[in-house]
Order: C-alpha cells, then sequence, then structure tokens
C-alpha cells in the first residue's frame, strides 16, 4: 500500500495522502478487446463468423494502416470484430454473473469523455481486483471494469479507538453494503493500531507496533489479538480473506523480523477461531527490499515449533512486485521465482511439498498528463503497464490481482488511479476492461519467452477458456520485427490496449508465423539502462478450445520380453490431422490377480515424445493410457482415455550340462544358462524421468521449460 493511513471520519473512509513509493515504477503493457456488452456474447463453441455477426450496436474502431503506425501487424489485417467467451463462461458462475445494463454512474459530470466504459460492463474476472474503490464509494465503476475483488484498510485504531470499545457501523455503510450490491468481494486488511494499544519500545513509524504480542491471542492484555478476533467475527463468512498488515519489510513495520513473526501467529490464531474458513495473507512483501527482514520472517515462522500445525501462520503470500518482470534486463522475473518462493522453501520445511499461494495484492503506477516528471508515467504508459504487470503475474502463478488503485484519492502530488476524482476514467481504466474480458480466468499452464537480443517479450497461458492467449511486448530501444510461432489455427484475433480488435492471418510463406513490428518500449525518461513501460502490448488469442483426440496403440495380450514400446496416435480437433499435437501425458497401473488395479503412475506429462519404451517385471499385467495436447494446451479427460493392457511373461531357460565322451579324466564344471534377471518396474515420476531415458534407444528432446498454475484459489 503506498503508504496510507485509514481513518473513517462520520460516513466515509477518509484515507489520508499516500507517500511516494520508490523512485519510480516500470510500466507495462495492455493490450485490448471489443468489450462487447454481456447479451450479445457468444458460446464457447462459437465460430469466428459466429462471433462477429452475434455483435450487435457496438461500434469498432478500425486500426490504423501499417503506414500509419508500425504497432500493427506486418500483413493486411482481415478486419472482423470478435467476441470474447470468457464473459460467458463468467456469466455461468452464479457467483460472479452481473444482471446486465450498466453500473450506476451517479455524479458523473456531463463533460466525461465518452469511452468503451460509458456504454458497457464486461463480466466480472474472478481473479481481478482494485485497491481502496471506497473512495467516494467506486464499486459501482470497479465492477464496471470488471473487477471482483476490493481491498480495503481496517484500521484498529478507527474501529477499536479506545480499550473495550468496537464500532463497525461506519465500515457496515460505507464498505460491505455497496460492495455486496455491486458484487464485490472484500480483502480486509488488519493493521494500524492507536496510541494506546502501542509498543512504546519501538518508534511509531507509519504505524505503531501492537503491544503485548507476546501474550496469547486470546488474552485480554493482548490487544492485538482482541481486536483481530472481534473483526474477523463481526464479518465472519462475509470477508473470506484478511491480509495481515502491509509491506512490513519496509518502514511499515519498525519493529524485528521476529516481532512481525509473532504478530502473523497471533493474528492467525485468532482469526481461525473466528472464523476458520477465511483465508490469512502474509501482508504484501515489497518488491524484495531488506532481504534480511524478509528471511527473518520466514525464518521465525519456519522455527515455530507450532508452525507445521498451522501453515507457518499464513495461507497466502501478498507481494507488490511493482515494476517488476516488465522492463528490466538483468532482473526480469527473478524477484517472484528465485528470491520470494526460493527464500519460503528455504526458511519452511514444507513449502516445497506444500506451497503456499501468492496473491498479487498492489501493484501500479503514478501518473501526470504532461510526462515532465521521470518517475511518472503518462495516461497511456498507464493503461499499457496494467495489462503488462497482470499477464506477468499471471505467468508467475499469482491466484489474485489488485491493481493500486481506484481513483486518485484526492492525491494530486501522487495520482495512482484508474480515475480521476470527478470519475473521469484514464485509458488505463479501459485497460483493466480489456484484460478483464482477454486475458484468461484460468488456465493450466503458462510459458515465457524472453528474447535478450532484441527485447521481444511473449508470455502464452495454454488450456484457457479461450484458447491460447498471448501477449508479447517490446523492451527495448529500437523497433523489432518479430515472427509470432502460430498454432494450428489458421488465423488468430489481436486486441490492443484500447479495445481495437481484429483478425489476422499468417505472414510468412510456410504458414507457421504471425510477423509483428513492435515499436520502441515507452518512457526512458526515470532510467537509461532500461524503459519504465514497455511497447504497448498485443493480446494475440487463438480461438481453439476443441481438445484432441489420442490412444495408445493396441498391445498384445502378452509380452514375452522385458520390455514393450508404446506408441500415441491421435487428431488434432477442429483441424483434424496429426501435426498439431504438441505434447502427452502418459500413465500406467499394475493389476493383480484378482483384478484389483493399482493408482495410475505418472510416467511423463506434457512430453513431446510419442513413443516411450516401458521396462515391466515378468508375471505382471500392466494397463497403459495416454492423452495428447494440443498447441493451444486442450486436452480430453482422462476419464475418455482407452487403456491398452498386456501382461509380462517371460520364458526362462534351464540350465544345460556339458556332454561327456568316454571317460573324464577330470569332472568338468557345469555351466548354466545365465537367466534374464527381470528389471523392477519404475515406481516414480522422478526414477521415471532421470533413469529411464538411460535405458531408451529413443532420443529425448528437451522441452521448453514451462510451468504448472493452480487455478483460482478460495475465498
Amino acid at each position: 500500500m503506498r503508504l496510507y493511513r485509514g481513518a473513517l471520519q462520520s460516513s466515509v473512509i477518509v484515507i489520508v495522502q499516500y507517500r511516494t513509493i520508490l523512485t519510480g515504477l516500470i510500466v507495462a503493457a495492455v493490450l485490448a478487446t471489443n468489450c462487447q456488452s454481456l447479451p450479445n456474447v457468444a458460446a464457447p463453441n462459437t465460430t469466428l463468423a459466429q462471433s462477429a455477426s452475434s455483435v450487435v450496436n457496438v461500434p469498432l474502431n478500425q486500426p490504423p494502416s501499417k503506414a500509419a503506425s508500425v504497432s500493427q501487424p506486418d500483413t493486411l489485417p482481415l478486419i472482423e470484430p470478435f467476441v470474447s467467451y470468457a464473459a460467458a463462461s463468467w456469466l455461468r458462475n452464479a457467483h460472479l454473473s452481473n444482471q446486465g445494463g450498466n453500473a450506476s454512474r451517479e455524479g458523473v459530470p456531463s463533460s466525461h469523455p465518452p469511452s468503451l466504459s460509458d456504454t458497457l460492463m464486461v463480466a466480472q474476472n474472478p481473479k481481478l481486483g482494485m485497491n481502496f474503490a471506497n473512495y467516494f464509494n467506486m464499486y459501482p465503476e470497479l465492477r464496471e471494469a470488471g473487477g471482483s475483488h476490493e481491498r480495503v484498510e481496517f484500521a484498529m485504531k478507527v474501529l477499536n479507538p479506545s480499550p473495550g470499545s468496537f464500532d463497525y457501523r461506519t465500515y457496515e455503510s460505507q464498505v460491505m453494503s455497496p460492495a455486496s450490491q455491486n458484487n464485490i468481494e472484500v480483502l480486509g486488511i488488519l493493521a494500524n493500531p492507536p496510541d494506546w494499544a502501542a509498543d512504546r519500545r519501538y518508534a511509531k513509524g507509519h504505524w505503531w507496533v501492537p503491544a503485548n504480542l507476546d501474550l496469547a491471542w486470546n488474552d485480554p492484555q493482548n490487544h492485538w489479538g482482541q481486536f483481530v478476533f472481534r473483526t474477523a467475527s463481526q464479518f465472519k463468512g462475509r470477508i473470506k480473506a484478511w491480509e495481515v498488515w502491509n509491506e512490513p519489510n519496509i518502514e511499515f513495520w519498525p519493529g524485528p523480523p521476529e516481532l512481525f513473526a509473532r504478530l502473523m501467529k497471533v493474528s492467525y490464531q485468532a482469526i481461525k477461531a473466528a472464523d476458520p474458513n477465511a483465508i490469512v495473507v502474509l501482508g504484501g512483501i515489497f518488491h524484495y527490499q531488506n532481504i534480511g527482514n524478509i528471511q527473518g520472517i520466514l525464518r521465525a515462522l519456519g522455527q515455530d515449533p507450532e508452525g507445521p500445525a498451522n501453515r507457518y501462520f499464513f495461507d497466502v503470500m501478498g507481494h507488490h512486485p511493482y515494476d517488476v518482470g516488465i522492463c528490466n534486463m538483468q532482473s526480469e522475473g527473478d524477484l517472484i521465482d528465485n528470491y520470494l518462493r526460493r527464500d519460503m522453501r528455504t526458511f519452511l520445511p514444507d513449502e516445497t511439498d506444500n506451497a503456499h499461494r501468492i496473491w498479487v495484492t498492489e501493484t501500479g503506477i503514478r501518473v501526470r498528463e504532461d510526462g515532465a516528471f521521470p518517475e511518472f508515467a503518462t495516461p497511456e504508459e498507464q493503461a499499457s503497464y496494467v495489462i503488462a504487470s497482470y499477464a506477468y503475474a499471471l505467468d508467475k502463478g499469482a491466484e489474485r490481482f489488485y491493481y493500486f488503485r481506484t481513483n486518485d484519492a484526492d492525491s494530486e502530488i501522487e495520482p495512482w488511479g484508474l480515475l480521476k476524482n470527478n470519475r473521469t476514467r484514464k485509458p488505463g481504466f479501459t485497460a483493466f476492461q480489456v484484460m478483464a474480458q482477454w486475458l484468461p480466468s484460468r488456465h493450466v499452464w503458462s510459458s515465457r519467452s524472453m528474447r535478450w537480443t532484441n527485447g521481444v517479450r511473449r508470455i502464452s497461458f495454454y488450456g484457457t477458456n479461450l484458447g491460447r492467449i498471448s501477449v508479447i511486448w517490446n523492451a527495448s530501444r529500437d523497433t523489432v520485427t518479430y515472427d509470432f510461432p502460430m498454432t494450428e489455427i489458421p488465423s488468430a484475433t489481436v486486441i490492443e490496449q484500447d479495445g481495437r480488435s481484429y483478425t489476422i492471418l499468417p505472414s510468412t510463406g510456410d504458414n507457421r508465423s504471425y510477423r509483428f513490428v513492435l515499436p520502441p518500449a515507452q518512457n526512458w525518461r526515470w532510467n537509461r539502462d532500461y524503459c519504465q513501460v514497455p511497447s504497448k502490448p498485443m493480446i494475440i488469442v487463438e480461438s481453439d478450445i476443441v481438445p484432441p483426440t489420442g490412444q495408445i496403440l493396441p498391445l498384445p495380450a502378452v509380452i514375452t520380453t522385458t520390455d514393450v514400446v508404446l506408441t500415441m496416435s491421435g487428431r488434432d480437433e477442429p483441424v483434424g490431422n496429426a501435426t498439431g499435437l504438441r505434447w502427452w501425458d502418459l500413465q500406467y497401473r499394475v493389476v493383480q490377480p484378482n483384478g484389483q488395479a493399482s493408482t495410475w503412475s505418472q510416467i511423463f506429462d506434457r512430453d513431446e515424445r510419442n513413443s516411450y519404451r516401458f521396462v515391466g517385471e515378468n508375471g505382471k499385467r500392466y494397463d497403459f493410457r495416454a492423452r495428447p495436447h494440443d498447441g493451444a494446451g486442450n486436452v480430453p479427460d482422462w476419464s475418455s482415455a482407452i487403456i491398452a493392457s498386456t501382461t509380462f511373461s517371460i520364458e526362462l531357460s534351464t540350465p544345460t550340462p556339458l556332454p561327456t565322451i568316454g571317460t573324464p579324466i577330470a569332472t568338468a564344471t557345469t555351466t548354466p544358462t545365465p537367466t534374464q534377471t527381470p528389471i523392477p518396474p519404475i515406481s516414480n515420476t522422478f526414477m521415471v524421468r532421470q533413469f529411464l531415458p538411460l535405458l531408451n534407444n529413443l532420443p529425448r528432446i528437451r522441452l521448453t521449460q514451462t510451468k504448472l498454475q493452480d487455478s483460482m484459489g478460495g475465498g
């Protein structure tokens, strides 16, 4: 949180000005959509042509010609509107569905400029939220932007102003009621003790350190524990997640890291006592400053003897990446994977096998109209930052993303908002709508390609509810020509950050790529070494949501050797050929003579091989099954897989004595024929991956490194 102090006065929440956050923030690029109104959204199995025909009363801004802008594809695009399947998918979720039409817009001045958001409200994306929409009751705008979540400070100094006194009326009327009316889920930040509950051993920073944290959470003198329990009880079932504190690795926490670990323990125990289903978020780590403080917190949590039984006193790690992962050529992508997750694995004993989830609870950039301030972005640059930062967060496994923030909060010094105080939309607001509609609400895995030589970044999401969704941008100083590798689908839809969309065809002779000419990155004012904002990103949707079909070729009932070659074949639908099959999952199980089968064991997953030499054990029957992935990441369910079975039955040779001729001078030693020793089956994925390829005559193909991502978490 960009240094705020929460205070509720009378019937509104007044949160005092925010201080400047670092020397600057790196901005990233955003891609856009038609953002069609919900009643006209096409069904997920609708074709491109059908989608285009379903658009009614929505003006389409034609993209400029190639001569007018180098950001357009280097081919003649087919101008064709395209409706997002994501909105239809979200509409079927009763919890997230809208009623249709526009959100209430009272108080919008007549001079408010027309924009995409003036005529429609996109469906709410279950991963997206903003900070502090409670300013001036901007929940309708948050919903109109496509957000489902709001982050609000629940200040102890306001709710518990004196010992034993609690007052939640203003929060009920000014936060909970309008949030409920607009189908917004609130993430509450527990922070900001009053003077009477402060630990005077530590000088007050932005907030006091709470007193008596060494006492049990339910001790009457542990004022923080009492406040947390009462507050979580008050909003039980309505607030499903609580973030404890904010940015404890910088000046928000003036105490030692070990004491913050104690604060987390007290808070976790109090929240779970009030509401066992509530999610506890460790207050967002800012960037990765003051590494020693972060490691000290994690070390203390990991060493607590009660930690293993209590998830080490948090369910989710909050992170505030801001300028990470977009432009910096040296540290791009390192903070979440190589620092935050690395240290959690180092200091939390169970982290490797039972990793904590990641939520980005803040990221943003300050905006000035004239671009005269180096560390600020222009409004268009903010729009680029919005989408690129969300694409980065999704790729790193973030399950939620809260943009900082909804509006400028009367600040002329640090205007972070997507809206001005008079509710005028900045281009970033439309960009938020674009990513809410077009970037995935779910995906199975993602891959990131960073071309250090020319600065191009590509993040692709596979197994989404739209097909393969990719985001590309340029982080270099030069105009770059980039050939985007396509799937088997013969066309793609490009969406820009202002909402324009159009269909393109392959631009290379072999019809295997789309050619883009990407302009230089934006805003080199802040740092000469790397941009603060990349080029305007492009969202590229290859609308394939049909799973392929495939199976293992039939096997003989009995195998009289020690191994068998499993061969997979299939078709990529709807293309209808085998060339679109990119990866295979392969599993086996052992079947006992009585017909009982073991659980399925993984041989490999998402592997490019379509054949595999399996070594079996004599006298045992094995079942095998396989399923293909296409280039968009579609994969059939295991329940539809055809099972191939075989039994290993190896005939063992018997010893043969040497023949004797006449009377032997000495007794000959009989040498038996060697018996083949069955090789035991590989029992786990690690053994399969590391050692079985040595027995394989087939070469192992190395995949481009990818990673899995968990689906949307609870809350």
